[in-house]
């Protein structure tokens, strides 16, 4: 999340007015690599709401995250369609929405 938000501050800073946050995908082998070496945790969904609402908070420019097939970042069948819905929306509105409110948020705190 920090390292998220210092790219997005640097490319505010920079002179970027629109920053789109994309979360880390394996599948290339790289990235599984760096994982067994203790170099590389897969992102959360928790992690990228934390990173857009914090990003957004700035109010430096646009923000945007891609929802694009994110459920591997889920967990949770119960909230994972109202948590994507509320990024879409976010990334219509450029603000930040409520929380969507799940036990299971509980569980990962």
């Amino acid at each position: 999340v920090e390292w998220a938000l210092k790219a997005i501050r640097f490319a505010f800073g920079s002179g970027v007015q629109t920053c789109s946050v994309i979360a880390t995908r394996s599948g290339n082998g790289v990235m599984e690599v760096l994982q067994q070496q203790g170099h590389y945790a897969p992102p959360s969904l928790d992690a990228l709401e934390k990173v857009f609402e914090r990003a957004l908070g700035l109010k430096k420019g646009r923000v945007f995250v891609d929802t694009w097939e994110i459920g591997f970042l889920s967990h949770c069948p119960v909230c994972f369609d109202a948590r994507k819905h509320r990024l879409e929306c976010m990334n219509l509105g450029q603000h930040v929405l409520p929380q969507i409110s799940c036990n299971c948020q509980s569980a990962h705190a």
